[in-house]
């Protein structure tokens, strides 16, 4: 099941999905930047964004959570 955003250029709406859950954003700890010896990932924390509402909506069954729209993108050909 893919859970966050690929951007699919397939999926024909113009919105991303996020959940909410007691008034606050659910979010995801994503590590970046470079990995070598003793040189380690800073830990990001961004929202959990979603393609369409039907993958938004199978994560928030689980957690509980409320389905919102998180922006709108445009796209370009």
């Amino acid at each position: 099941m893919c859970i966050v955003s690929t951007l699919d250029p397939n999926i024909r709406n113009n919105e991303l999905y996020k959940l909410e859950r007691n008034g606050k954003t659910v979010e995801r700890i994503v590590m970046s930047g470079d990995l070598g010896y003793k040189v380690y990932q800073i830990p990001e924390i961004i929202d959990l964004v979603f393609d369409t509402k039907e993958q938004a909506k199978q994560v928030a069954k689980i957690l509980d959570a409320k389905v919102v729209v998180h922006q709108e993108y445009a796209r370009v050909a």
